[in-house]
This record gives structure tokens, sequence and C-alpha cells, in this order.
């Protein structure tokens, strides 16, 4: 059997979930979402304009969930 960090498995949603549901990127986009900002924290700054505006181009071409109300 795997091993699996319990507190991470039990823990509140990473900050980047959080902002996906907020944008309302579908759930099944979620972990694109969290490797796309991951690897815009561990770029060198001097990239970081490139990849955020690569992160806002994926972004838009997912689809959206519309919240009711």
């Amino acid at each position: 059997m795997g091993e699996t960090d319990l507190v991470q498995a039990f823990n509140a949603p990473p900050p980047a979930t959080v902002i996906a549901e907020l944008l309302g990127i579908p759930e099944e986009y979620h972990r694109d979402f969290r490797h796309w900002s991951g690897q815009a924290l561990q770029a060198p700054v001097e990239s970081l304009e490139w990849i955020g505006s690569g992160i806002i181009r994926g972004v838009l071409s997912l689809p959206v969930r519309h919240r009711a109300g």
C-alpha cells in the first residue's frame, strides 16, 4: 500500500484550489491550475511576467462553471 501524508490529506484545500473555485474553474481542471501556480512560484523573478501571461491564457482557455445567484 502507498504512503500518504495524513496532515495534507485532511487539511484545508490548497490556496490554488480555492482561487480556482473563485474563478469558476471546473474541478477537473483544478490539478492543472495548481500545477501552473506551483510553476509560477518556483520561477525566477525575471520570468514571472511571461509565466503569468501563460497562466492567464491557460485559465481563459478553460471552460468556466457559472454559479447560480
